[in-house]
Parts: C-alpha cells; structure tokens; sequence
C-alpha cells in the first residue's frame, strides 16, 4: 500500500517505490476536462466557477467551453453538441463528457486559453505602447 502513496519531490510528485515521476502541472492538467464537464452539466455555474490553481486564461476557457458543450433538451435533460446524443441528465451529461469527450475538451479549452493569451497581450500592448 505504501507503494502508493506519492511524496513532493521539488516540482515532482515521485511513487514511493521511485517507479514513476509526475509533474505537479500534470496533476491539474487531467481536471481540466473534468471542470468543463461540471459548468456544462450544471453542477457549478459559469460564473461561480473559479480555482486557485489554474491561471484566470485556464479559467475563463472552462467557462466558455463548458457553457457550449451542452443544451437543454426539455424536460431536465440535455444534449451533448460534441456528438448530438441526448436524453442525459446532469450527472449522466457529466459522465459522457468526461469519458467520451475528455481529450476533445481539453484540446478546446487550450486552444481558447492560448486565443485569450494572445488577445490580452494585444490589447495591453495596444494600450501600453502607443503607435509613433
């Protein structure tokens, strides 16, 4: 059991047994898809949504991606916009997204975190650095 159990090394977290080392970074980078899965399915709103450990580009990204990945189908349910398939309820929702669509998430909500990295830096230099 011991041989479970993961200590800080540094920026690593290692096994006890020395077998496999993990970045921190990766700890969180497998949550991604699981917070996107959360704002679509309703168990947290968009704009509740927040945590501390991702950068505020990360953040918005799940916002926006998460509020995209669903419709309400009537009656309670929703329908997934990845893949059309609907009749899911929250919880069900949640599950698809996380197990069907994890690496289509993840993949959208890093594209748009890079698209709002680069329109900040625009605009800062726009506001910063006027034209001569």
């Amino acid at each position: 059991m011991s041989g479970n159990l993961l200590k800080p090394i540094k920026n690593y977290y290692i096994k006890t047994s020395g077998v496999k080392l993990l970045p921190r970074s990766g700890l969180f980078i497998g949550k991604i898809a699981e917070y996107a899965a959360k704002v679509a399915s309703g168990f947290v709103p968009p704009e509740e949504f927040n945590t501390p450990v991702l950068s505020r580009p990360i953040v918005e990204a799940i916002r926006l991606i998460g509020t995209h990945l669903a419709v309400p189908d009537g009656d309670g349910h929703y329908r997934c916009t990845v893949c059309g398939r609907n009749g899911f309820t929250k919880r069900g929702l949640y599950l698809h997204l996380v197990r069907v669509h994890r690496d289509y998430i993840m993949d959208a909500v890093f594209q748009e975190s890079e698209r709002i990295k680069r329109f900040r830096r625009a605009e800062i230099r726009r506001h910063y650095m006027p034209r001569r």
